[in-house]
């Protein structure tokens, strides 16, 4: 399992493109969402250790929280709150390999949007 985990990581890492065309809106989701993780949004020249990353999906937003001090694997959730990764949608769920391979292969990786409040 962690097998598995070290190389979601390092794919989603490798296989990541940062795209600068898309459009910077107002997203009521992720101002959702950073309220619930207790974060405020991201802006660049701040060190942080938790941390909330954007990707897009098939053209839906997707969401992966992330922290330095816990050893977990970082898996995407959509706006329904449904994580992707896993075979029943849960963030505790096994893991299912294909659905890992099938996001990484066609991500968009978007950046971190948001970090913990101090």
């Amino acid at each position: 399992m962690k097998t598995y985990l070290f190389l979601f990581s390092l794919v989603l890492i490798v296989s990541c493109t940062k795209n600068e065309e898309i459009p910077a809106t107002k997203d009521n989701y992720l101002d959702k969402i950073l309220l619930q993780y207790h974060m405020v949004p991201y802006t660049e020249n701040v060190n942080y250790c938790v941390s909330l990353h954007k990707y897009i999906y098939e053209g839906a937003p997707y969401f992966a929280y992330d922290s330095c001090i816990e050893d977990r694997i970082s898996n995407p959730f959509d706006c329904s709150g449904i994580y992707f990764i896993t075979k029943d949608g849960k963030i505790t769920g096994e893991i299912d390999i294909t659905k890992l391979e099938l996001f990484t292969s066609k991500v968009q990786y978007v950046g971190v949007v948001g970090i913990l409040k101090n």
